[in-house]
């Protein structure tokens, strides 16, 4: 009994972790966003504005919170960089977004990608295959009593009990299927203020 049921969470967690990835979410549009203030510039800094495209959120520069909510506009030293957009509302949302500084403002716009859990249909996963797994063990007991006893009634109760115990794993799988994580990547846009014309 104690393996059926680490073979039905097995299957169940196999299942429900395989998460289907959808395209990625479009990119926000090419908008500078308002921001109040506009921190000091050192020699070797670049400006750059950072937007989660409407939504709250925080930005770390490898490890380090460098925007404590969007829209907002930081000096960071220029070169090779890795912002981290987390969003405030679910601390499991956060995408990781490689920029390159150079001496010119750089504007980074980034919609932070969705994540759909479906922990109700896990709950009735795991009761299909639960549920399914004993019934077909005892249909299974029950019909080996009638090949054994030659009888015709245990052996029709047997199947009946197998067939329902195989129409409940039948419904553990397709809820499984049904309650897969849903991804949705996040897309970033970034581009460098122009040099106004003379």
């Amino acid at each position: 009994m104690r393996l059926r049921l680490g073979l039905v969470w097995t299957a169940v967690l196999w299942l429900a972790g395989c998460a289907t990835t959808h395209p990625a979410l479009p990119p926000p549009t090419q908008e500078i966003p308002r921001v109040t203030e506009l921190p000091r510039l050192g020699s070797a800094e670049s400006r750059v504005v950072l937007d989660a495209n409407g939504e709250d959120a925080w930005v770390s520069v490898e490890g380090r919170t460098v925007c404590a909510g969007t829209p907002c506009a930081v000096s960071l030293p220029r070169g090779a960089r890795r912002l981290t957009f987390f969003a405030k509302s679910d601390r499991t949302r956060f995408e990781d977004v490689p920029i390159d500084l150079g001496a010119r403002p750089t504007i980074v716009r980034h919609q932070l990608g969705v994540r759909r859990e479906s922990p109700g249909m896990r709950v009735a996963s795991i009761l299909g295959f639960s549920l399914g797994a004993s019934c077909l063990a005892v249909g299974g007991g029950i019909a080996a009593v009638g090949l054994v006893d030659d009888s015709r009634v245990w052996g029709t109760t047997g199947g009946a009990v197998a067939l329902t115990g195989l129409v409940g794993v039948a419904l553990g799988v397709t809820f499984a299927l049904a309650g897969r994580t849903q991804i949705w990547p996040g897309a970033t846009r970034t581009w460098v203020v122009p040099t106004p014309a003379p």
